[in-house]
């Protein structure tokens, strides 16, 4: 068992030779100074236990017994043997009362990665509705773990809302790959948001082709507003001395260009939609172009079938007179309606018969395609109606389900409180999204998750004020039950898309990188959205989950910044990538001093209470003086309780 603040200074402590002049050793009047983060402050994360069949007993007491005061309890997926649903009664009792015994706290629950990697619905086909609801219910029963074995604490779930590139980022220094290649490799998705499925792409390479018009000037211009128009009101395309069109290309510069002047005039509009929407626009003129000169083919043969079902007739009528008698008019006739001389009526009339059947099925085939041409028009139409860049069908997605889970949180709270009132201490429930790896999508820049935490605020405002609640209240309840987990590697491996200029230095690189670092969570300190932190060091070039200090990362400087910005919330060390050192490696980093590890003749009242009782017991390996009794041992030291 660890042992803190004894009132001793090893000769290794910081000030030891100021305090060294006083009698005995002891500690004079003047304190050290106060660390960053103390050891209660900073919690341990643990797993479920051992695969196929580990409980969170053995690894919470493995934690307990390394002294540590709070714990977030890493869920796993949700089957008989493990996840929130497979705990008994009996079970989260025994857990409750190790914590109160022990004097620890359960600061959060975990959702499963593997079961849970985003709010939003979005599976391997798309976004679906049914995937959504599996994810809520899978947190769900995470809220409700939390409501009835940790007594509160945040309900953490990874983000990774939607695919999306790092053009809005490029100002800050960040890109996908260096170079203008790196550019032309982004796609923009797009999401049919009557079934959730991907269905375009837009790739920045691409371009647009534009016809100019004719101006009132008779010179050409680009806007087909200023141009001349026809008797149907068209505008009229340009054409040069030799009789050709004028066209001009539109690349992605332009359509950024367009979007930021559109953004000055208060419409929010991204370059990916006016892409897409000329894009259509081009494909609905050039159906409706083909719809109307099928129409007017059809037009003409129906004409032409008018004609010949005449000319028909005429020949049936005249083959029905004597020869003598008509002779003379019939090859007249004859040669008019099929422009040939030396031909019998009969001749004729066949000729005609097959002439006839030909332009019936030429008609025929005019007919289907203005049909599918102008089908085809209006799928365009309901496409460009129903198609929506996946940021802006995702992130509403995301926040009506976060929420939902608030509101969900709020309840379980309630719930808990009652229940427990008089015997343990609840805490609020809060959902509490983390950032996860910048290439896994939305909610993994800072700015992303802070904007989910707002909106999923709004949104859970909105639900509550429909239902009757205040706009006050709704707000209050919004802000307590709906907070970010911020996990401080995840944010520095964004180093690995920042761009070092080509005559930087390294030393220049990374502080300006550290710069962004602190500056990003500073600024989510302030803008009051977090909850719960999870400490992590690493090297910025992939996931190494370091303990605090181990790593480059200016973790330190972070979390300075957010104790001045008034952050109350929790802290929990990650760092199982150096496991020996995932606690006493972040308590020594943040400046705590460790006076005793362990100690002799720990006792083993668990094992008697397992023994006798024949139930597991809720006690680790309690220390005096949390003995039940220590009147009377046998000559072993084991306590006769």
């Amino acid at each position: 068992m660890a042992v803190y603040d004894t009132g001793y200074f090893h000769t290794l402590d910081r000030e030891y030779e100021l305090f060294n002049n006083f009698s005995g050793g002891k500690k004079s009047d003047k304190q050290l100074a106060e660390p960053l983060l103390r050891v209660d402050q900073i919690g341990t994360s643990v797993a479920e236990g051992r695969e196929g069949g580990g409980r969170f007993r053995q690894t919470v007491l493995a934690a307990m017994s390394k002294g540590v005061r709070e714990i977030e309890l890493s869920m796993s997926p949700s089957n008989v043997q493990s996840g929130p649903s497979s705990y008994s009664e009996q079970e989260k009792e025994e857990l409750r009362e190790m914590a109160r015994l022990n004097r620890v706290r359960f600061t959060s629950t975990h959702v499963s990665p593997t079961s849970v990697g985003n709010l939003s619905g979005l599976g391997q086909r798309g976004f679906s509705e049914e995937e959504r609801q599996r994810q809520l219910n899978e947190i769900k029963q995470a809220i409700h773990f939390a409501a009835e074995t940790a007594l509160g604490g945040a309900v953490v779930v990874h983000t990774g809302e939607f695919p999306r590139d790092f053009s809005k980022y490029e100002s800050q220094g960040f890109m996908e790959f260096a170079g203008d290649g790196g550019k032309k490799e982004r796609i923009h998705l797009f999401v049919d948001k009557r079934t959730g499925e991907i269905i375009h792409t837009v790739k920045e390479d691409a371009v647009n082709y534009e016809f100019e018009y004719l101006g009132k000037d008779g010179k050409s211009v680009k806007d087909p507003k200023q141009a001349q128009v026809d008797n149907f009101d068209h505008p009229i395309l340009f054409r040069d001395d030799k009789g050709n069109y004028k066209a001009y290309e539109r690349n992605w510069d332009d359509y950024k260009s367009a979007a930021k002047e559109l953004e000055k005039e208060g419409k929010k509009v991204l370059a990916e939609e006016l892409f897409f929407k000329d894009t259509m626009r081009t494909a609905k003129e050039k159906a409706e172009s083909q719809a109307k000169d099928f129409g007017a083919r059809y037009e003409e043969e129906k004409i032409h079938q008018s004609k010949i079902l005449r000319d028909y007739d005429n020949l049936l009528k005249i083959r029905d007179l004597s020869p003598d008698k008509m002779k003379a008019e019939a090859e007249d006739r004859i040669q008019e309606v099929v422009g040939e001389s030396n031909i019998t009526n009969e001749q004729a009339v066949k000729r005609l018969e097959s002439l006839k059947e030909n332009v019936q099925k030429k008609m025929d085939s005019l007919y289907e395609a203005m049909v599918s041409t102008n089908r085809k028009v209006k799928e365009l139409e309901r496409v460009q109606e129903m198609t929506v860049p996946i940021s802006r069908y995702a992130t509403v997605k995301s926040a009506e389900s976060l929420a939902l889970l608030g509101i969900e949180a709020m309840k379980e709270t309630e719930w808990a409180k009652k229940k427990f009132e008089g015997k343990e201490r609840v805490q609020e429930i809060f959902i509490a999204p983390e950032n996860i790896f910048p290439e896994m999508g939305y909610g993994s820049h800072p700015e992303e998750l802070a904007q989910m935490v707002i909106d999923s605020r709004k949104k859970m405002v909105e639900i509550l004020h429909s239902q009757g609640v205040s706009e006050k209240e709704a707000e209050k309840q919004a802000e307590s039950h709906i907070k970010a987990t911020l996990d401080t590697e995840h944010v520095g491996m964004w180093k690995r898309f920042f761009q070092r200029g080509s005559n930087e230095s390294i030393e220049s690189y990374d502080k300006r990188f550290n710069s962004w670092y602190v500056g990003q969570i500073e600024k989510l300190a302030e803008k009051k959205v977090l909850g719960h932190i999870h400490l992590a060091d690493g090297f910025g070039m992939g996931h190494a989950n370091l303990p605090p200090g181990s790593g480059i990362l200016p973790i330190k400087d972070a979390v300075q910044k957010l104790k001045e910005k008034g952050f109350g919330g929790t802290f929990e060390s990650e760092g199982y990538g150096d496991p020996l050192k995932q606690e006493t490696g972040a308590w020594t980093y943040f400046g705590s001093p460790i006076y005793a590890m362990g100690g002799k003749n720990q006792q083993y009242f668990n094992k008697i209470h397992e023994k006798y009782s024949m139930v597991p017991t809720p006690y680790r390996e309690v220390t005096p003086p949390y003995y039940p009794s220590e009147d009377w041992k046998v000559w072993s030291e084991i306590p006769l309780d």
